[in-house]
């Protein structure tokens, strides 16, 4: 049998701060730190490096006869083109996820929802900054006109049911880990709400 312990009753203590410098600027999408850090056994560290980076929101949208808009983009840093769930990066630090999520959706497949479902909000790399990946479940998406792209953006868009999602992500065709994260938190929410996955 595993033992649990609740956070209340962790007593570890966090690593002191001994200079914090800049490496790299490259705002709003990102900051590279070199930081000196002690450790609570004395263990210096001199040169741990942290950042700050965007967040972004993603989605896993349903519609009534329950089908999945998913885009499919180059990612330069796969050099490839992928499946993915609608996302994007939040306008700025304080922007609501879910105004940004709804705003992705919109652009990049052309879908609305009125139903949305905050998933989680896990951090993208604990060990490097606190940025985090909203993710949502929308139910009752609707076409509602056509895609809003960036110049910068060449996006396609199609359905699938929630079986080939699934298998998708499975066979590794929705590379991201956020996607992977959304896909199977949102199947898990759409089986809590009784809708047959």
């Amino acid at each position: 049998m595993s033992e649990h312990c609740s956070d209340s009753s962790l007593e570890l203590e966090p690593w002191q701060v001994k200079s914090h410098r800049l490496l790299v600027d490259k705002s709003p999408w990102l900051k590279v730190w070199e930081e000196e850090v002690v450790l609570p056994n004395g263990i210096t560290i001199p040169d741990y490096i942290t950042e700050e980076r965007r967040e972004y929101a993603s989605v896993l949208a349903l519609t009534a006869d329950q089908r999945v808009p998913l885009v499919a983009q180059y990612k330069h840093g796969l050099q490839d083109v992928v499946w993915g769930c609608p996302a994007g990066y939040l306008d700025r630090p304080d922007e609501d996820p879910l105004q940004c999520v709804r705003r992705e959706l919109a652009e990049e497949t052309g879908f609305v929802a009125e139903e949305w479902h905050l998933l989680a909000a896990p951090v993208l790399n604990s060990n490097r900054g606190p940025a985090r990946c909203y993710l949502y479940l929308a139910l009752g998406a609707k076409h509602n006109g056509r895609q809003h792209l960036d110049d910068t953006e060449a996006i396609h868009y199609a359905l699938y049911s929630l079986e080939e999602v699934r298998r998708m992500t499975l066979a590794g065709r929705l590379p991201n880990i956020s996607g992977v994260a959304n896909v199977f938190a949102g199947l898990d929410r759409l089986r809590e709400l009784g809708v047959e996955v």
